[in-house]
């Protein structure tokens, strides 16, 4: 009755929704709010289409500056003779959201003198060992999680389906490309040639029918080892350009301002 009280005083209201867990795609009746914020581009043409005049987007923002050290570190790195790539898988989740299992498979396409390190961080036990020694499993936890970040030429997010993903806007902070699948939202953000095509598998039901993709594995192998043998301008080029999105996308002062606005929108 949160609405519909704040409703009967006057109080203007928002509601940041999550697509999957958006409660009036099962439950119409509810009272909607003043404006319900999309924090992701997920399925936001979608949400415009149910509800044109309410419908907004904004993320959910990083601190840019946070990561400059990082940054410098991955920015400037040479990574002429072996390139190195991150892949957080973090804890399980429903249906292998990271795509980690996608990744493995990928790496066993990839030929042994094709050269590169692969770094898995988890807090789960269950990656499973395919014998390359290209591939690093981490389950370390460091203090301060800007660390994951450091010392990287990219990260690779084979990602099956979601929205919002922080590992992804904390990854182009620190001046990783990020190598993901082709499908929604992460082709609103990210420039083509990062991305490799997907192919739908199942869906599962949250609020909505929600879709889960699979990556091509042998195209996400030809993405690999194309990233694993760039030359280091290439390379320079592609993190710089992992930092600019960042910065445009999810800075706090980027956010801010456009919170602002909705606010002034709403003539609060």
């Amino acid at each position: 009755q949160l609405i519909s009280a704040a409703r009967s005083r006057g109080v203007k209201t928002i509601i940041q929704n999550n697509w999957e867990f958006t409660d009036y795609l099962s439950q119409s009746q509810l009272p909607l709010p003043d404006l319900l914020v999309n924090h992701s581009y997920w399925h936001l043409d979608d949400q415009r289409a149910l509800w044109p005049s309410i419908t907004e987007q904004c993320p959910t923002p990083l601190f840019i500056e946070d990561f400059d050290g990082i940054y410098e570190q991955n920015l400037n790195r040479d990574s002429h003779d072996i390139k190195r790539f991150l892949h957080i898988a973090g804890r399980n989740t429903y249906l292998d959201r990271n795509g980690t299992d996608d990744l493995l498979e990928a790496v066993k396409l990839i030929p042994s003198e094709i050269k590169f390190e692969l770094v898995i961080k988890t807090q789960t036990t269950n990656i499973k060992d395919i014998g390359d020694p290209r591939v690093i499993i981490d389950r370390n936890s460091p203090v301060d999680e800007k660390e994951l970040y450091r010392n990287f030429d990219a990260m690779i997010m084979p990602r099956r389906y979601g929205g919002g993903c922080l590992p992804m806007g904390e990854a182009l902070a620190s001046g990783l490309p990020v190598i993901m699948t082709d499908i929604d939202p992460n082709n609103k953000i990210l420039p083509s040639f990062w991305l490799v095509p997907a192919e739908k598998k199942t869906a599962f039901m949250a609020r909505t029918l929600i879709d889960v993709y699979s990556v091509q594995h042998l195209d996400l192998a030809g993405r690999i080892a194309q990233f694993a043998v760039l030359s280091d301008k290439t390379m320079f080029g592609y993190k710089e350009t992992a930092r600019i999105i960042a910065v445009l996308e999810y800075s706090s002062e980027s956010v801010k301002n456009k919170w602002d606005s909705l606010l002034f929108k709403l003539g609060v």
